[in-house]
Formats: C-alpha cells, sequence, structure tokens
C-alpha cells in the first residue's frame, strides 16, 4: 500500500502550559500513546511540528527504534490544516495517501488504524476516507486517509481566495471530493474511544 502516517504534533498547547505531545498520560508522553500503535504497521512515521524547538522535545522522548522524520509547518498559524498543507506538500512526490491523526489521540489502537487503511486496498480513487458520526453529522478529520495530491492542490487553491485560519478543519474536509465515510459509532463499538482527545488537563482528570 503506498500510504504513509501523519502525526499532527504542532500545536502551541496553551490550555496545557506545557508541550502537550511529551505530557505524561498513563505513564507516557501522550505521542508515545500514538506512535506505538502505527509502528506496529507502518515502517516509518513522519511528525508534523511547527519548529525545531518541538523537534527537540519530542526526539527526547522517542525510542531511537522508532523510524521516523519531521515535518515543519509553513505557517506559524496555530492550525490542523497548516499541518496538513505541509505535510501534503512534501509527500506529494512520495505516496499517494496519508493516514493523518493527531498527538493527542492516546486510545486509538492498531486494530481501528488497520480498520481504516486497509480500505485504501479496496477502492480505486478517493479524496478521504472519514469516521462520521451519524447523529451528530460530524466527522473526525484527525483519524482519517487522505489522498496526498488532492489534499495538496485543493490546500493551495483555497490559500488563493482565503486565509487558512478563517477555514475550520470541517470546512475544509466538505470542500474534497468522493469522500468514503465510515460510521464512527460502529468503529466505537468494535474499538473502543479512539476518538476521544486529549484538550486539557481537566479532560485527563
Amino acid at each position: 500500500m503506498n500510504i504513509v502516517p501523519v502525526v499532527l504534533a504542532g500545536g502551541f498547547s496553551k490550555r496545557f502550559q506545557l508541550y502537550k505531545p511529551i505530557f505524561n498520560y498513563k505513564g507516557k508522553p501522550l505521542i508515545h500513546h500514538v506512535i506505538s500503535k502505527l509502528v506496529k504497521i507502518f515502517p516509518k512515521i513522519y511528525i508534523s511540528v511547527k519548529n525545531f524547538e518541538q523537534i527537540k522535545l519530542i526526539e527526547k522522548v522517542l525510542s531511537r527504534d522508532v523510524s521516523f522524520e519531521f515535518i515543519i509547518d509553513d505557517f506559524e498559524i496555530q492550525h490542523p490544516i497548516v499541518g496538513i498543507y505541509s505535510a501534503a506538500k512534501n509527500l506529494v512526490n512520495k505516496s499517494d495517501y496519508m493516514f493523518v491523526t493527531a498527538c493527542d489521540l492516546p486510545e486509538i489502537t492498531k486494530e481501528s488504524i488497520e480498520f481504516i487503511v486497509k480500505i485504501v486496498k479496496e477502492v480505486q480513487y478517493f479524496d478521504a476516507i472519514i469516521p462520521k458520526w451519524r447523529d451528530m453529522d460530524y466527522v473526525e478529520p484527525l483519524f482519517a486517509v487522505y489522498n496526498i495530491r488532492r489534499t495538496y492542490e485543493l490546500c493551495n487553491q483555497l490559500m488563493r481566495v482565503n486565509d487558512l485560519n478563517k477555514i475550520s478543519i470541517r470546512d475544509f474536509v466538505k470542500k474534497l471530493n468522493n469522500i468514503i465515510y465510515l460510521s464512527a459509532e460502529e468503529m466505537v463499538k468494535l474499538f473502543g474511544p479512539v476518538f476521544t482527545n486529549i484538550n486539557s488537563i481537566k479532560d485527563i482528570q
């Protein structure tokens, strides 16, 4: 499969007052919970960060046995679209698809990742594969597979007419075509609370 994993870790973590990826959760840094699942599936992990300071912090907590490469965001704006755009720009000639997730989803499982990645084998063309909550009409764009070239092209189009900071990640998703939606409810039944994210100390408590 021509698909690579991207972990978004470029936030400023203002609500934590500490760089979130290295925050201790159940005895390990948050980002470790995500990376430890991805390495069971992919030979190399790409990590999207804001600057070299974040690289130094992550390098201190990641195992040297993990093959990873950092992608520094093109813009200082704190926005997941910036991380997705920067990853797509760097990977557009290296792979066809990217599985995008965030550093603050510690409950994801190897099986849940394999579930969504497996679909790449089964379909010929798509812009994205995204879990969606039926009752809320709400998607999970940070646990999704994206067509890299299409994502890169769409980001470039949006930058010509808008400030990326004014476009929500879910508005961005709506502009993609050929989206395959998965049942978020069904995924939770199968794999547990995989979409639970940690935004603040309160979430951990």
